[in-house]
């Protein structure tokens, strides 16, 4: 009996093993609630949500949600500036910049402005870095003209596209938006398909070089 005992014993630690080693496979290293949070069914219903998601088309959507005024996120940008170049084929990014601070509205606009100029890869991360090592010393417009027009963009196509109607609904879009994924910290990054709506930042992953392969498990995940 005790060999028998035995046997049964080490079946079912062998089953035990089987089991988590399948759970680890299908999920990776990264547990929900911890490294990642699943957003509730509320977010998923919200009408922007709904409609950022139709533009998707059935594709995996990844958010990142930011301002030039975070110091965090500039110390983010630069993995994923380099994820970005390597991501996966079928996966849609887009920056979200938020204003927690009433300065940052300016710097929303900045961002805005930088997309309908096709000017982020010459601007963007010049500008972050200008702001966060206060070469910048304010996000008033004027220094963001100045700023512009030393990256080479003329001064009247940045007042013109800076206080664009089409800036300024951007703006208002991006405010909303992260009102409706309930962003309350930046950065923060969203990952959306059809299979559910993910959020990971730093905090949750432990570091950034962790948030990108938290990043890359989640668009599996999605897909």
């Amino acid at each position: 009996m005790r060999t028998l005992g035995g046997i049964v014993y080490v079946a079912i630690l062998v089953l035990g093993l089987m089991l988590v080693y399948s759970a680890y496979a299908a999920n990776g290293p990264y547990i929900e609630g911890k490294h990642y949070q699943r957003l509730p069914a509320s977010v998923e219903q919200n009408d922007l949500v709904k409609d950022l998601l139709k533009e998707g088309n059935g594709k995996v959507q990844v958010l990142e949600f930011f301002s030039y005024g975070c110091s965090w996120c500039f110390k983010l940008d630069p993995y994923i500036e380099k994820w970005r170049k390597t991501m996966p084929t079928g996966v849609s990014f887009q920056r979200v910049p938020v204003e927690f601070h009433p300065t940052w509205a300016t710097l929303t606009k900045a961002y805005y402005t930088e997309v309908e100029l096709n000017a982020v890869d010459k601007v963007h991360t010049a500008l972050f870095d200008a702001i966060q090592t206060e070469r910048i010393k304010d996000s008033s417009e004027d220094s963001l003209k100045q700023f512009f027009v030393d990256a080479g963009i003329s001064a009247q196509d940045f007042s013109k596209t800076f206080n664009s109607f089409e800036v300024t609904r951007k703006q208002k879009w991006a405010v909303s938006i992260a009102q409706a994924y309930r962003i309350t910290a930046v950065p923060c990054i969203v990952v959306q398909g059809p299979k559910g709506i993910f959020l990971s930042a730093v905090r949750f992953a432990g570091s950034e070089d962790e948030l990108i392969k938290v990043l890359n498990e989640l668009i599996k995940q999605a897909q």
